[in-house]
């Protein structure tokens, strides 16, 4: 029998996986973690336009994707940006899920905010509210290639509720109310308001009779399509919570406000329930009761019946100004603000 050969033709098949840097997918995105740790991330390739932010924003950019998941609680976390080399407009915009291309999916339309500056604090609309133990994305959106700092964290709003008012001094410190719901606490009219939105609360001590005032500057605000809105209100009360009386409010937009209660009595305001849900560093808009000449020269005060002293404060009119930072300084005292833009640079 004559011999037959088999020639087999092995054919060896190769699969090609292209590999694509952190961040430039959602299937492979930066992992933010809530821990306020700033960390840089270099702006990715992948190439996209903005998602709802139009004026600065137009045209391809850079795309460069995150991934956070929310704690058992759902707290809203708070995401402070900053780009440079160079330093550009940014748009950080919010999805639910992650498409098998590795775009992702279920943008939360409203809770973009639009960096001018390139610089910030993001957290979602006022109007939102995370799920607890949920995945979600957030997609930046910068005009060229560069770098991205990024720090996050679980952000309760500490003075989101007149219970949990934060007291205020003569000191210079600073604030943001970007996790700040609207208060149900008190009608938008007794802020000079329209409507509320980012609302906190603040209080201090009437230290002698006379005019009460407090002094904010440097507001800033990064918005939805909205970079210059910087409109604030702010309202004085007295009383307790739940029985607040207002005294006057204001209103104004730009970066600073002076705002006077017009006159009070000298009280003390006893000390609020402590709220275990509030961080360890706050930094607040100061404010004092403003000391009269005649008593620093020590005339006799009149003795009258102690009073509480509240300012509840809500910054901005618009539906999406989700952050927002301000400082604010007792005029009077030897304490003053810089000059220029000033934002929050710790925790």
């Amino acid at each position: 029998m004559k011999p037959v050969k088999f020639v087999f033709l092995a054919m060896l098949c190769f699969t090609t996986t292209y590999l694509y840097p952190q961040g430039a997918s959602c299937t492979n995105p930066h992992v933010l973690a809530l821990d306020t740790v700033s960390r840089n991330f270099t702006v990715s390739p992948t190439s996209g336009n903005a998602a709802e932010c139009s004026s600065g924003f137009s045209g391809s950019g850079k795309i460069t994707i995150f991934r956070f998941t929310t704690d058992a609680s759902g707290s809203c976390v708070l995401v402070h940006i900053a780009t440079s080399a160079p330093v550009q407009a940014a748009e950080v915009s919010m999805y639910t899920g992650c498409g098998v291309t590795g775009t992702p999916q279920g943008l939360q339309t409203g809770n973009s905010v639009c960096f001018v500056d390139g610089t910030g604090y993001w957290a979602p609309s006022q109007t939102y509210t995370l799920l607890p133990n949920t995945t979600y994305y957030l997609r930046v959106w910068t005009a060229a290639a560069g770098t991205i700092t990024m720090s996050a964290r679980n952000y309760p709003p500490p003075n989101n509720l007149c219970s949990g008012a934060s007291w205020i001094g003569a000191d210079v410190t600073n604030d943001n109310n970007a996790c700040a719901k609207a208060s149900i606490e008190v009608e938008p009219w007794q802020l000079c308001a329209a409507t509320l939105e980012n609302t906190a609360f603040y209080s201090y001590i009437v230290e002698s009779n006379g005019v009460s005032s407090i002094q904010l500057n440097n507001i800033n605000c990064d918005n939805l399509n909205s970079a210059a809105e910087t409109g604030f209100q702010i309202g004085f009360f007295i009383g307790s919570c739940g029985s607040l009386i207002r005294l006057n409010c204001a209103t104004g937009s730009g970066g600073s406000l002076t705002a006077t209660t017009g006159w009070l009595p000298a009280g003390i305001r006893p000390p609020r329930q402590a709220r275990t849900d509030r961080t360890a560093r706050r930094s607040l808009p100061a404010g004092s009761a403003h000391r009269e000449d005649h008593d620093r020269q020590g005339h006799r005060r009149q003795h009258r019946r102690p009073h509480e002293a509240a300012a509840g404060e809500q910054y901005g009119l618009g539906e999406d100004e989700d952050d927002r930072e301000r400082q604010g300084q007792a005029p009077g005292r030897t304490s003053r603000t810089a000059s220029g833009c000033s934002r929050l640079s710790g925790w």
